[in-house]
């Protein structure tokens, strides 16, 4: 294997950037660490594309809105010249 000459036990690779093992990742310390289980990054992933589709929804709805106020507002000026 690449740097298993020169790397701590865990790692691997030409810069030691690279953990040994299935399901294994560098945490931002730098550290080997377990990758978490899929059903947590099920529900992240559930949990943006809600977040995403709510979002969606908010800015329909507050466009949808401001034009029937226009089209209100058109109308008033039909009914009750100012």
């Amino acid at each position: 294997m690449d740097g298993e000459l020169y790397c701590e036990p865990e790692y691997t690779g030409p810069e030691c950037l690279l953990c040994i093992g299935a399901a294994r990742y560098m945490n931002a310390r730098g550290e080997c660490a377990d990758c978490p289980p899929m059903i947590e990054s099920l529900g992240a992933m559930a949990a943006i594309a809600l977040s995403l589709q709510l979002l969606a929804a908010a800015a329909v709805g507050l466009y949808q809105s401001k034009l029937q106020w226009r089209v209100l507002q058109g109308a008033r000026r039909l009914w009750w010249p100012s």
